[in-house]
């Protein structure tokens, strides 16, 4: 058994080189779960502050491109946080349509229903912020 996890961290180690995110992230997680951990605060740009005490002994040049690379995962973060913060508003503004939508019909049914949805986004938007 020992020798099946050694094999495993060798080939995951040799894969890292190409994509380091593929070390830190193991395959048996399901996109939903990955998506968790970036929601928790785990971002690539961490292994820098993982690493950071080590960097020390490396050569101008190795930490120029770290530095180089630490810039474009940031650019990168910054780009999947806005398309995460992008599909949060548009999950509110298809809420808000169908909401204005009820809100033209004039029945009591309608209005108990539009009461009901305007309750589920109020405490969404709660949860939303409680959570962070």
């Amino acid at each position: 058994m020992t020798t099946h996890h050694k094999d495993y961290y060798t080939a995951k180690w040799a894969a890292a080189h190409e994509d380091i995110l593929a070390f830190f992230s193991p395959m048996w997680m399901s996109p939903l779960e990955n998506a968790y951990l970036w929601v928790t605060g785990w971002k690539p740009s961490i292994a820098f502050r993982l690493v950071g005490t080590a960097l020390s002994e490396l050569s101008d040049g190795q930490l120029k491109n770290i530095d180089a690379l630490r810039v474009k995962i940031r650019g990168d973060e910054e780009k999947v946080e806005r398309e995460m913060e992008r599909q949060h508003v548009a999950m509110g503004d298809r809420k808000m349509v169908e909401l204005a939508r009820m809100k033209s019909n004039d029945n009591n049914n309608n209005i108990n229903q539009l009461d009901g949805l305007v309750e589920r986004v109020n405490d969404e938007f709660r949860e939303d912020n409680e959570n962070g």
